[in-house]
């Protein structure tokens, strides 16, 4: 599944962008993705990996069976640097075993 790359960030934060993991009631974890510029139409770099490609990048929190928020961050400033604003969200779960995994646009019940 192509990950977010049909969409640009919001003007005002093109300057950089990358994918950060998130609980499920909202706290952030981590980065998980390159910092990436050219942000304006579209994504561009990792952010138009799969999902199955930045799980292999590494740094990720998710837990086998276990579901988290993996969301846009987009930035003013280059470098990952400036205000953000988050965009995009996806539901990540991964299987029993964790080889396989599910996205969701919206939380699992």
């Amino acid at each position: 599944m192509p990950a977010w790359s049909s969409s640009a960030c919001p003007s005002g934060f093109q300057g950089s962008a990358e994918v950060g993991e998130y609980t499920l009631a909202g706290s952030f974890l981590s980065n998980i993705s390159n910092v990436v510029a050219a942000v304006g139409s579209p994504f561009s770099g990792q952010l138009q990996g799969s999902v199955g490609a930045l799980l292999k990048f590494g740094g990720v929190s998710v837990s086998t069976g276990g579901t988290l928020k993996w969301m846009v961050g987009c930035y003013s400033g280059v470098g990952g640097t400036g205000a953000q604003k988050l965009v995009q969200s996806v539901y990540v779960t991964l299987a029993a075993g964790g080889s396989t995994y599910n996205t969701n646009p919206t939380p699992p019940a």
